[in-house]
């Protein structure tokens, strides 16, 4: 499912909150169905491949800034009597913020191993809904039952936050259904300004950390990284320690699914690269050693090549779209997102 949803004059974070919720567990399957916060008219929802997610717990806190938290979940692909849980509440009256859990119990409102342990305002879980910075520009959700990507625009088509879930194949030998490990994960970045897009992460709910054989704490599981350059293949300019990355496939990860396409000259290129969740030197987490394939287990997000196609551009490969966004702080790595 992909959903290009047109902000109007006035964003009203309940209205969003709602409409974001309808999308994913799929009760709102065209523009007819969003609220005033949306433009119906230049909204576009394309659901070929169902969004995938359910509502599972529809007052998983009190009420606050004006929603009630809620968690939606959808099945591991590898086993399905276990679930990914996302929490999607706000921080504030502007921010609607999105934690991943491994377990949700509905009836207590209360989970194990979150993404994090507290959301912060500028964290890199949230998204901001600032209607003097958002009116009229776009809120992007592409969703599948193995993936919910979600960010905004502005008017002037100026990337702003997002956050990204994503499974990921099983690439470490500890890293087994049998064992009981979740394998998806968080990634996001958030600003205050809408062109100074910062502070990128991967987060994971549980691991193994291999040097004492024992699991991550609750919410200890967040390893601090750069996507900037390594995203699009140049250079990596951060000052922070890197840890985990989602890079193009190099000699140091799996090949994964590339697709390849013909240029105007009939030279052979290759438009889509598999992304990919590798560790780095640096770990915040000591131990823990992860990676794995995020378009191995899901067809709907790919790499795009470097410098290739611009912000919202669509790219036709054979016979398939796909929308090019632009989360990273280099404006020409762009990730690919199905049109289905």
């Amino acid at each position: 499912m992909l959903a290009q949803l047109t902000f109007s004059g006035t964003i009203n974070l309940a209205q969003v909150f709602a409409d974001i919720i309808g999308v994913l567990t799929g009760s709102i399957t065209t523009p007819a169905g969003l609220s005033a916060s949306f433009n119906a008219g230049s909204s576009s929802i394309v659901s070929t491949v169902a969004p995938g997610w359910t509502m599972h717990d529809n007052a998983a806190a009190a009420a606050a800034n004006g929603v009630t938290p809620a968690v939606i979940h959808a099945p591991w692909s590898d086993d399905g009597t276990k679930y990914k849980n996302v929490y999607i509440s706000a921080l504030n009256t502007t921010q609607l913020t999105f934690n991943g859990w491994e377990t949700w119990n509905s009836g207590t409102h209360a989970g194990t191993f979150p993404m994090k342990t507290t959301p912060v305002i500028s964290s890199w879980q949230s998204i901001d809904l600032t209607s003097a910075t958002y009116a009229g520009g776009k809120l992007i959700i592409s969703a599948s039952s193995k993936h919910i990507y979600i960010q905004v625009y502005t008017s002037a088509n100026v990337p702003g936050p997002w956050t990204f879930f994503s499974e990921y194949t099983r690439d470490d030998p500890w890293n087994t259904v049998a064992n009981g490990y979740p394998s998806w994960m968080q990634s996001g970045n958030y600003s205050n300004s809408a062109v100074n897009i910062t502070l990128d992460n991967i987060a994971i709910p549980r691991a193994l950390i291999t040097t004492t054989l024992a699991d991550t704490a609750s919410g200890g599981a967040v390893m601090n990284a750069d996507m900037t350059g390594v995203l699009g293949g140049t250079t990596n300019n951060s000052a922070q320690a890197t840890a985990c990355n989602i890079v193009p496939p190099t000699s140091s990860t799996p090949p994964g699914v590339e697709v390849q396409g013909a240029d105007a000259s009939k030279n052979a290129a290759k438009y889509l690269y598999p992304l990919h969740m590798r560790q780095q030197a640096n770990s915040v987490v000591a131990g823990v050693l992860l990676g794995g394939d995020l378009s191995a287990k899901n067809d709907s997000v790919y790499l795009a090549q470097y410098g290739i196609g611009a912000d919202n551009d669509t790219l036709t490969v054979g016979s398939d779209s796909y929308l090019l966004v632009s989360p990273p702080r280099t404006p020409t790595a762009r990730i690919a997102l199905k049109v289905a």
